[in-house]
């Protein structure tokens, strides 16, 4: 404050400590908050309120007056593994597992958090923003309708063509990515995926901890920070930075609408635009799997009217639970509803589908407003059912009470359920109760509604749009889905403030695909293994650790499993609560609400009788992710100057491949300020990670220290803070219509990456871990010979590239500011000593030689180099 510099100036110029008054401040010390201006972007800033760091000034017994929690509380964890700060009334599987914010997991953490050796998590925890929607990404990869139509779209041609910047209207000077983009960046999300569970049985083997397969978790950061830049997300307000946002507790059931509308549209055919090669007839994908007609019928109860009808099409059903809720316990009957033991799912989606109300509406006869029933009625049946259940986080949640029936301990959500449309307009939904599988009979219970007027029914049958798109009236489904929020233990409902929590996700997996999956496993370690026999790959890649008769051990043990999944006959279950990936024997989990923590957000269901039921060679059909990326995208002109880039290549023998290195180095901008308060103890609990983009990416080719790669990258978002003491980055590099360098935009990056990865490269580099998690895609430990790791002792702590080579090199770099391809060279020459070390058997040697000058030293630079002995050389 003014008052502050004041008293500053006034002190004299020795004092070493100025004691102020506080009193004399217009500053309120004990303030639990504060104000601050936060940049939104490059010209706009809002007033935001952050934890008051001025706080950390009592301890002990006088703590209590000035922090929300006291030193004599429990301390706060920072996040890692399972969040300990939960409630024990919630079950510990549904408790958040994540890794401590700013972050990486270890090893051992992984595989404490997957029993399944396959299928991996998430590693995007709530202090990164639009963390709800991983459950959603991982839901439609086990759609195999949707997979594998992502798959195919990741192929359209528009996705490899030059993006320029808009020369006019609201978007001029703007880059737009041309392409399905949302369908592209999924595609590569499922490529992620696949390649995080075939090669997890490549990995070295973990200190002190169980030799197990290592799916680890992927990461859905492209494509949110893509989804950033589409008007139509923002305009429906399901981002966290939106205006009014969706409440968080809802925003996957409005996330999965939005994405299922978005993709059916990019995935729909378009020959003009050169999508896909199919007829301009072909329907739909996600509409003919997931889609359905309402009819809306308004009848005048006073006024003697033919009843009007308009029709609509959706992709998703909301549950409505206005008959159920009137009365304690949610136990009122709607007349037709099911048999005795409290409203039941099948009431509440018989009444969602086959809905009444009544409105005012103006009618021309009487020249007024009258009163209408509108009655909103199913008309056709789709294979696939997805449900919105409309109910969880603080506001409108009166449906949890007939989710948590307390008059019955069943679950309320079934696993079976069956809808048939009669030819009166009557819906009809049955849900099975008892399976009869241990002697007794297969029970049903029945929701069924009073016959419809006649004149309602002859405009209904009328209608064009009256049964499922083969022609039934009668399907049945079976549960595939279940995705949940889990309230913090310490929420409490408020309609006034956002809802705290998490969400989780249930997903049937078909036998089939765990065998896919696991067979592409021992495919992978196969071939891992048999290019170490033969002399293929010699490098010290992050895979060279482990032996080779470990890996034949591995896969003896996967051949194994493989053959106990044979053997059984009943699909799995999938929990992913993100590191958590947990296999369980049956849905009984996923259907139970009971716990006051879980709540429904999305349900979905799959037709398992007629010709639209998928067969176990349809569902098990893991479409691989790979396809062949066009060498263009190597040549890319730049955004800015519309010239190509320095290095061209005219064909793929010109390009690195199997086996070959080459050094690769990044350099990164900051889009998001890390956003953390210090408690009580001290301790730094962060609220919102920091987060960075890829701005240049660089790389060498090993064979001929040509520099092949040497781009700047466009961010998707914002920059907050071009970080130019650390990447050399300044804005001008990034100009869209200005920028000296070859600029490409952000997919392009990922794309070149991605060729040079699926030729089977080996990237060599000095810390590869985060720059690849930054990028955001996934490359095999066997493609990776990282200096960090090379030169690292265990339980100790990783060595800079930057003393690595003022030590091992005897010259000092980045003495202003880091260079990319500078860092790659040095990387590489870095490697090429370790090899010369491990040939002289003197590696061991200079290792610990670098870890006792660097403790003498203090991990500081600029000390005499000449006294420094390298291997006796």
């Amino acid at each position: 404050s003014d008052k502050l510099a004041e008293v500053v100036r006034k002190q004299n110029t020795n004092d070493f400590v100025v004691s102020v008054k506080t009193s004399d401040l217009d500053v309120d010390m004990l303030a639990p908050e504060r104000n601050i201006k936060k940049r939104v972007n490059r010209s706009e800033t809002k007033d935001v309120n952050i934890p008051n760091p001025n706080r950390l000034v009592f301890s002990g017994d006088t703590s209590g007056i000035c922090y929300k929690f006291p030193v004599t509380q429990k301390r706060a964890t920072k996040g890692s593994g399972d969040n300990k700060d939960e409630d024990k009334s919630i079950p510990q599987h549904y408790r958040l597992a994540i890794r401590n914010p700013s972050s990486f997991m270890s090893p051992s953490d992984y595989i404490k958090h997957n029993n399944t050796g396959v299928w991996p998590g998430w590693d995007y925890p709530p202090s990164l923003p639009n963390a709800w929607a991983s459950p959603i990404v991982m839901l439609l990869y086990f759609f195999p309708e949707i997979r594998v139509a992502v798959l195919q779209g990741q192929t359209d041609r528009r996705l490899f063509t030059f993006a320029s910047p808009s020369q006019k209207g609201p978007n001029k000077g703007k880059i737009t990515e041309p392409g399905p983009a949302v369908t592209a960046e999924l595609a590569y999300i499922f490529y992620q995926i696949e390649m995080l569970s075939s090669h997890a049985l490549i990995y070295p083997i973990v200190e002190d901890g169980p030799d197990e397969a290592q799916p680890r978790a992927f990461s859905p950061s492209n494509l949110l920070t893509l989804l950033t830049t589409l008007p139509e997300a923002n305009q429906l307000q399901i981002l966290d930075n939106a205006v009014v946002p969706i409440e968080t507790a809802r925003r996957p059931e409005a996330f999965y609408r939005f994405l299922v509308h978005h993709l059916d549209g990019e995935l729909s055919p378009d020959t003009s635009k050169g999508s896909r090669n199919l007829p301009s007839s072909t329907p739909k994908l996600i509409d003919s799997t997931q889609g359905f007609n309402y009819q809306s019928i308004n009848e005048f109860i006073d006024v003697s009217a033919t009843p009007t009808m308009t029709s609509t099409r959706t992709l998703t059903v909301e549950l409505a639970y206005e008959p159920f809720v009137s009365t304690p316990g949610g136990n009122k009957k709607q007349e037709g509803g099911s048999s005795e033991g409290g409203t039941r799912f099948s009431d509440v989606l018989r009444y969602s589908l086959c809905k009444e109300s009544l409105l005012r509406a103006w009618c021309k006869a009487t020249n007024d407003y009258e009163t209408i029933v509108q009655r909103k009625i199913a008309t056709s049946l789709p294979p696939v059912l997805s449900i919105s259940c409309s109910c969880s986080g603080e506001k409108n949640n009166e449906g949890m009470e007939v989710w948590r029936n307390p008059s019955t301990s069943r679950d309320f959500l079934p696993e079976i359920i069956e809808i048939e449309l009669e030819e009166t307009g009557n819906v009809i939904v049955r849900e099975l109760i008892s399976t009869g599988k241990e002697g007794g009979e297969e029970k049903w219970a029945i929701a069924s509604g009073k016959d419809l007027p006649k004149d309602v029914v002859d405009v209904l049958q009328a209608s064009d749009r009256w049964t499922t798109p083969s022609g039934e009236r009668k399907v049945r489904y079976q549960l595939e889905a279940v995705v949940s929020f889990i309230r913090s233990s310490n929420d409490v409902i408020d309609e006034e403030k956002e809802s705290k929590g998490h969400h989780i996700l249930h997903v049937r997996v078909p036998k089939s695909y765990d065998e896919t999956a696991i067979i592409k496993q021992i495919e992978e370690l196969d071939i891992y293994t048999e290019e170490r026999r033969t002399g293929e790959t010699d490098a010290l890649t992050l895979s060279s650790s482990v032996q080779e008769e470990r890996l034949q051990e591995r896969s003896v043990k996967a051949s194994e499993k493989l053959k106990q999944l044979s053997e059984s006959a009943e699909d799995s279950w999938l929990l992913v609560n993100g590191l958590l990936c947990n296999k369980w024997t049956d849905g009984e989990d996923a259907r139970s609400f009971q716990v006051d923590s879980k709540e429904p957000c999305l349900v979905t269901y799959r037709q398992i009788d007629g010709d639209n039921s998928h067969t176990e060679d349809d569902i098990g059909r893991l479409e691989s992710s790979q396809f062949d990326i066009p060498l263009s995208i190597m040549n890319i002109p730049s955004i800015s100057t519309g010239l190509p880039p320095p290095c061209r290549f005219e064909d793929y023998s010109d390009l690195p491949g199997k086996g070959d290195l080459i050094a690769f180095d990044a350099e990164f901008v900051s889009v998001q300020h890390e956003d953390h308060y210090l408690t009580a103890t001290g301790s730094k609990m962060v609220l919102r990670e920091g987060r960075s983009a890829l701005a240049r990416m660089s790389i060498i080719d090993c064979r001929t220290g040509r520099v092949i790669i040497d781009d700047h990258v466009l961010p998707r978002e914002p920059v907050v803070d071009y970080l130019t003491r650390f990447s050399g980055i300044v804005e001008e590099h990034l100009e869209v219509n200005s920028s000296p360098h070859h600029l490409i935009t952000t997919r392009n990056a990922y794309l070149k990456l991605r060729l040079l990865l699926e030729r089977g490269c080996i990237f060599v580099g000095h810390g590869l871990r985060q720059d690849f998690a930054t990028v955001n895609i996934f490359v095999p430990p066997s493609q990776i010979v990282d200096t960090v790791e090379i030169f690292h002792l265990p339980r100790m702590r990783y060595i800079s590239l930057r003393f690595l080579v003022n030590y091992i090199l005897k010259r000092d770099m980045q003495q202003e500011v880091h260079d990319s391809v500078e860092d790659a060279r040095a990387a590489l020459e870095l490697y090429i000593k370790a090899v010369e070390f491990k040939k002289d058997d003197t590696f061991d040697k200079v290792l610990r030689d670098i870890y006792d000058f660097g403790r003498k030293v203090e991990w500081k630079l600029g000390v005499n180099l000449s006294s420094r002995n390298l291997g006796g050389s």
